[in-house]
């Protein structure tokens, strides 16, 4: 069986959470399982969940907003300097290391102070993917304790109601549940896909004889429907009887 995206339902919030209405109906299988799947990877390794950046130049605490897209650890420097600086008194410059895999940033006149560490908590932090993991010291200079990481999710949920168990797979964070589980393996721009052998059975609970309605939706960490970009994908399922 093919689900689709190209055919969700009218009034379905997103590709990434929609619904199906089947016609005709279908028989209710024993079990079902993931056959496969081909997903456009578009989703923004920078989002409104990890954009933002805190720091101060000797005074108040400044937010700077990192603009949402698919960076890599070259273009995501021009990114982080243009929203320093578009808040901040200095000028920005930022470097990478393609040996230590870290981030310095340098102001051009003055000190500044990054607010990374466990002094220092808020939302959509952007700082453990550019590497700020540790706290940091008033100064000229600001090099990141870790490596970047832009390598985005390293593997999605696919969420079924109305076909298999939605709750079928758990995590070791409790918040996180699934049907199915893949490995994202594609960089950014490319194509997830993945097909399986005879593997990821579901079992169906006895409930209603027929199936007229499912709906899907692929998440992240968090239990966070993914943001696809209006991009459609599709599965393919096995269905024993």
């Amino acid at each position: 069986m093919v689900i689709d995206s190209n055919d969700m339902a009218l009034g379905s919030a997103s590709t990434s959470d929609f619904y199906i209405y089947l016609t005709p109906a279908i028989q209710c299988p024993r079990k079902v399982r993931l056959l496969g799947c081909t997903i456009p990877n578009t989703i923004y390794n920078v989002d409104n969940t990890c954009n933002v950046i805190q720091f101060d130049e000797g005074g108040s605490t400044l937010s700077a907003t990192v603009v949402n897209g698919s960076y890599d650890s070259t273009t995501i420097l021009s990114a982080i300097t243009t929203a320093m600086n578009s808040v901040g008194s200095h000028t920005y410059t930022a470097t990478y290391s393609s040996t230590t895999y870290q981030i310095t940033i340098t102001a051009s006149s003055g000190t500044f102070r990054i607010h990374s560490g466990s002094s220092f908590t808020f939302s959509n932090s952007i700082l453990r993917l550019i590497g700020f993991i540790n706290g940091n010291t008033t100064g000229s200079t600001q090099t990141s304790s870790g490596a970047i990481n832009l390598a985005g999710e390293l593997y999605l949920y696919i969420e079924m109601t109305g076909i298999g168990n939605p709750i079928g797979l758990k995590s070791s964070n409790p918040v996180d549940f699934g049907t199915f589980v893949i490995p994202v393996n594609s960089n950014p721009n490319g194509e997830i896909n993945y097909y399986f052998e005879n593997s990821q059975y579901n079992q169906i609970a006895p409930g209603a004889s027929t199936i007229t309605q499912l709906h899907v939706r692929l998440k992240s960490k968090g239990n966070v429907v993914v943001n696809l970009n209006q991009s459609n994908w599709c599965l393919f399922l096995g269905l024993e009887y």
